[in-house]
Order: C-alpha cells, then structure tokens, then sequence
C-alpha cells in the first residue's frame, strides 16, 4: 500500500474492483440458471487477514534448469531494485558486443528515464499497475518459476500490451530470497520443450505453444476473454481410458473409526430469526474413540481400540501413527510367491491378461502376479499391468460423516503433527472431502453410502447374519451378539459434562430427546437400551458409551467391507482408493464399457467449447399476453382470434447434459 493518498486511492481501487467482481459473479449466476431473480442482499462480509505480497531484492544465481539458453538477463545489483534495473536494461540493453551486459552501470544513466515515484522497493509487484500509468508506453507481464517441477506460469499480465514491452521471471530461493530477471527472448525462454525444429510462439496468458504468429495472434482474441492462468493440455494422441489397475485389487489395509462426543451447554442469547439462521446451543467435545483395523491378511487384524479419557483426538492420532509405523512396515516385507503345479499349469495356459483381457506379446509378456502380503498368486497378467499393481503407499481411516463432522474435531489438533505431511482436499472453506496425514488417508463412508448407520444396519441385517463378522469378534456371547443386530441409542444431549458418565443408571426416556432431529426415542428404543444395560450388565454410563462406539465401529467394519465386496464382485474396484461414488462410479464406466474417449489438446477448441456454454436465460423485465378462448368465461370475446398462453421451462439442464452420450472422433472442422 502506499502512503497517505495514495494509499486511499488504492483502497478504494481495490473495493471497486471487489464490488465488481461480486456484481460480475452475480451475473454469471443468473446468466447459468434457470428462473432465479435477485431479491437483496442481506449481508456483506468483509474478512481481514495479515498478507505478506511476493516482493523481490538484491541478485540471487539463476539455477542450471534456467541457464541452457541465452534468453535471460540477470542484472547484478547490491540494492533491492532488480524491478527497476530489469525494465531499464529492456529499454536501453548494451550494445552488441558490449561486455558484461548483467552490470548495473549499464543503466545507471537512464534512471531518469522512468517513473518509480511512490513505487516501494522491493516489492512493487503490488504496484506494477501503478508503474504502468506512471509510464504510459511500458506494460510488464510477470511470471512465476518453481524450480521444484521446473515450471513458468503467470503471475501479472498487463491488460494492454504497448510500445515498450517487459516479460520479467520472479525468482525464489528457499530461504525467501528473491529477485528480478529480464526475459530478453519469451518465445525461446518457453520452448525448452519443443514440438517441431522450427520457431515457435507462445502465449502469455496460457503458456500454450503455437507454430505460427498468425496462429497465436487469432488465439489470443479469444484467450484475452478470460483470465490469465496456464493451462495445462493432454499432448497430442492421448485418450482417456480405464488404466488404473492398481484399484482393483483389495487394498490390504483398512481402519473403521468413530468418536464419541459431549455436548457442553454454550452460554447464548437467542438468536433473531431475521437476522440468522444459526442458533449455537452447544460445543461438540470427544471424550473417547474406537476403532477397528482391518487386513485381508488375518494375521494382522486386531482387536479394537477403545480409548476414553483425557486428550482424545491427540491419543487418537497418536494411536493411528503407531497403525501407521507398523503396517507400512508389514506392507514393506515381499512375501515369496507361492507356486505350485495348478499355478505353473495356469501360467502355461494363459494366454490374455487377467486384467487388462488383453493378449500377451514379445513386448508385453506375460507373469505370474502374487500378493506381497501373503505370496498368494492372484493371476496370470501382463507385465504392464503387474508393474502398475504396486503395494499402495496409502492407509485408508474411513468414518462415517468425516466431512459433516468428525474431520473438524480431527482439525483441532492436526496441525501439532508438523513433522509429518499434512494434504487436505477442502469441500469448501469450513468442510474436508479428505485429507492426509502421513500415509493416513481418512475418508468419508458417507460419501459413499449416503444413509445413517441406523438404516444401513437394517439394510445389511436383512441381508444375512453372516455379513456381521466384527461385530460377532466384538460380541462373541451369541445373546449379545443377536441382541445387538441394530444401531444402538444413546442420550447425546443429556451427557453434557464428563461427571454424567459416572451416573450408575440409564437417564429417563425423556433425557433421550434429540434436539438436533427434535425427536424423542420410541418406547421400542427405550426398551432395547435398558435391555443392553441389564444383559450386559453394565455398571454406568461411561461403559455403556464404551459399548455404544464398540457396535458403532463394528458395525460400520461390517457395513462398508460389504460395500467393498459388492464393488470387487461387480466392478472389480475397491472403493477405499476413491473419495465419493462419482470417482467410483467414473471408473466402474470406464472399466466396464472399455471405452477410449478422445482427449481435447487444442486450446482453442477448448475455449470455442467454453465460450459455448450455457444456462437459462434470466431477465427483469415483464411481457404482457392475454389469451382469448372459450375457457375464459368472462373474458372471451368470439370476434377476436382465438388465442392461448403457455409457460414453458427447461429444468435440470446440467444433469440432462450430464447424461448425454460422452463424445469421440471430434475434431474441428475446416
């Protein structure tokens, strides 16, 4: 920001160009929907965070990926105004042949040149915008390098590209070093990787190589559209077809995990209807875990956990480090294959590939594939496909409604584990689709099976008895076992505080209340928790929450090891490499049709596919029309044309798209 007016004046730059974007995306909205009419606004929010802008200094050594061709010029100077010493080295370079162009004397003389008044070293990337307007035949685009991926994309592009044009690199070191270098030759500074022998074009906005200036000046009418970022294509022949072979195979370990929560009392005042629609009356705190481990070696099965007392959700994670240390220890170990003479007659047999179907050749011979785990042979494939079934580098930690829930208790504390690597695949800014920690994936059953654990107990009791193998490991005694063939109840409102847990006796009926659902339990409901109480012989509260998350984690084992059998048995995919059904149910169609869909690879066919887009048509104004016909009583009028009115709407336009035959063999006409 810059100081005094100015600073105001950049403000209120800024706020307008929100407001716009917020007018703009408000347009779009009812451009793409269907009938929707703007109202009011009821509320505007504005959030404050400390920033820290990218901001360069004093020369830094270009690494070696940036030294193979002579296209940059890295001036050497000992101030922190390499922005300033890269433009004046664009607008009045060395002569040819002159020494050392990277000296900073070369420019020393042309400072007048230019306008940096009010421009604060050594980060004006802020207020590259402003140095335009200062020097009104200079625009600067400016763009990023990560050294890491040896990757260039876009940081500032001008809107107006004039007479003195400036490509900059903005350089970072490890220790937030950084620095400004002059691109004295774009088109070669990004042809590292070439399509052809010959010159190549690129453009600034999407990175996207072309053979042609004519070719890349008729793109960039097009790509000035839309804002600035570097797309990333399919090269040229590429299709979309089913290759993920490593999920078919049963991912040898799983963990089932649940929490169990108190519900503290918040102290608040009534909140007024009219103003929000969020009524906090309590603060969901756990006071213990349980949780199953899962192989398809049962060696390496367990009892389950179940932990209740203090720092639950860093006991938790602790726990499932420990899971963690031990299985990727036990997945490390390559068990010798078992082969016998049924195993050697099958080999010799084979002809096509047990996965793929496809036939075996010179280049792609066939093996003999095994578990690592157990040394079992699984089947005969080829050798393409048994190098892409590798042991995966993943645990998967399934709960039931991990996104709505049990990801924000996990949140709370997560971040003490630095040491280990933390991803997140955010659902939106409050709620997580998944994250990692480690070689922890934790996902969400919900995602998959979209019921409560109530209704899917009943689905799978209906099923058959032999589908609850946890749950008879967690309760042996056949009574309890039969008895507990449903989903438990429990007073969650009611155990508000950590000394109900002590209580020596069921609460009443009434105390069952749930305010969440604003239901009270059945008298059915009621009878079965005293039942568990006096047939398990429970002695207090706390034990009979102890047994509530046992079931709960047995029966969630039970649930989606079922699903994961049905998956296997129908679509050959385990469900515990995917994130939701549409990833799941992607896969099973590519799998199943064993269709090759064509890949889009040319940036202008994909924004002519773009710009195409549309939804219904949304407007403010009224027509009028009146209809004339015998229906209308009173309103008819027989010398006049006989006329009728009609509405029509399109709805669901997206999912009516969606379920169109997916297109193959395009390609754009002359």
């Amino acid at each position: 920001m810059e100081s005094g007016n100015e600073e105001e004046d950049t403000l209120e730059h800024t706020l307008n160009e929100s407001l716009q974007k917020i007018f703009t995306s408000m347009e779009e909205f009812l451009k793409n929907g269907s009938g929707y009419q703007m109202e009011e606004v009821l509320q505007l929010q504005v959030t404050i965070i400390k920033y820290k802008p990218l901001y360069a200094g004093s020369y830094i050594h270009l690494p070696k990926s940036l030294n193979w061709a002579n296209c940059l010029l890295n001036v050497m100077n000992e101030d922190d105004r390499c922005f300033m010493w890269s433009v004046l080295a664009s607008l009045h370079p060395p002569n040819e042949g002159e020494m050392q162009p990277e000296q900073v004397h070369h420019y020393q003389t042309y400072i007048d040149r230019i306008d940096v008044t009010g421009i604060q070293f050594p980060r004006p990337i802020l207020q590259i915008a402003k140095f335009e307007r200062q020097n009104a035949t200079i625009s600067i685009n400016v763009f990023g390098y990560e050294e890491r991926n040896d990757e260039i994309y876009p940081l500032f592009i001008t809107k107006k590209t004039k007479c003195h044009h400036i490509n900059l690199l903005y350089m970072k070191k490890d220790d937030n070093q950084s620095h400004y270098v002059l691109i004295t030759n774009f088109n070669r500074f990004l042809s590292r990787v070439k399509k052809h022998h010959g010159e190549t074009f690129f453009c600034y906005l999407c990175l996207q190589e072309f053979i042609e200036n004519r070719v890349l000046m008729k793109h960039q009418e097009e790509c000035k559209q839309v804002d600035f970022q570097k797309i990333s294509l399919p090269k040229e022949g590429e299709v979309l077809e089913f290759n993920e072979y490593k999920k078919t195979e049963r991912h040898p370990f799983v963990i089932y995990a649940d929490f169990e929560c108190l519900t503290r009392k918040v102290d608040t005042c009534e909140q007024n209807p009219e103003v929000s629609n969020t009524n906090r009356y309590q603060q969901m705190e756990a006071y213990s875990f349980g949780y199953q481990r899962v192989s398809i070696d049962k060696r390496y099965e367990k009892r389950p956990v179940i932990y209740r007392g203090p720092d639950v959700i860093e006991t938790f994670i602790d726990a499932l480090l420990e899971e963690e240390r031990e299985i990727m220890g036990i997945l490390s170990h390559n068990e010798p294959m078992i082969v016998n003479e049924f195993v050697q007659m099958e080999y010799n047999l084979a002809t096509m590939c047990f996965t793929c179907r496809k036939p075996f050749s010179t280049k792609n011979r066939k093996v003999i594939h095994h578990s690592h785990l157990t040394g079992e042979v699984i089947g005969i494939a080829c050798n393409d496909c048994n190098l892409k079934m590798k042991v995966p580098n993943f645990i998967p930690v399934v709960i039931h409604n991990l996104k709505g829930f049990d990801a924000n208790l996990i949140m709370t504390k997560i971040g003490k584990y630095k040491e280990h690597v933390i991803n997140v695949i955010p659902y939106n800014k409050e709620k997580y689709l998944s994250f990692t920690l480690g070689h922890l994936r934790f996902i969400d059953s919900l995602q998959f099976l979209n019921e409560s654990l109530a209704s899917l107990t009943k689905n799978l009791a209906q099923e058959r008895e032999k589908h609850f193998v946890f749950l008879r490991k967690s309760f042996p005694n056949p009574e309890h076992f039969s008895m507990l063939l449903r989903k438990g109840v429990f007073p969650y409102d009611y155990v508000d505080e950590e000394s109900k847990l002590e209580e020596r006796s069921l609460p009443s009926k009434e105390n069952f209340y749930s305010r969440l659902s604003e239901e009270h339990i059945s008298e059915e409901d009621f009878h079965f928790a005293n039942k568990v109480w006096e047939k398990m012989n429970v002695k207090t509260l706390g034990e009979y929450s102890d047994i509530y998350l046992r079931m709960d984690v047995a029966l969630l084992s039970d649930i989606f090891e079922r699903f994961r059998d049905i998956s296997l048995r129908d679509y050959q995919l385990d469900p515990c490499y995917y994130y939701t059904t549409p990833g799941l149910s992607w896969s099973a169609m590519l799998k199943k049709t064993g269709v090759v869909l064509d890949l889009i690879t040319d940036i202008d066919m994909l924004l002519f596919i773009e710009k195409g887009l549309r939804g219904g048509v949304s407007s403010i104004f009224h027509r009028y029309a009146k209809a004339n016909n015998p229906y209308l009583i009173n309103d008819y009028d027989p010398s006049k044309e006989t006329s009728y009115l009609g509405y029509f709407d399109a709805n669901n336009l997206y999912g009516w798209a969606m379920s169109q035959h997916l297109p193959y063999g395009f390609k754009k006409s002359s």
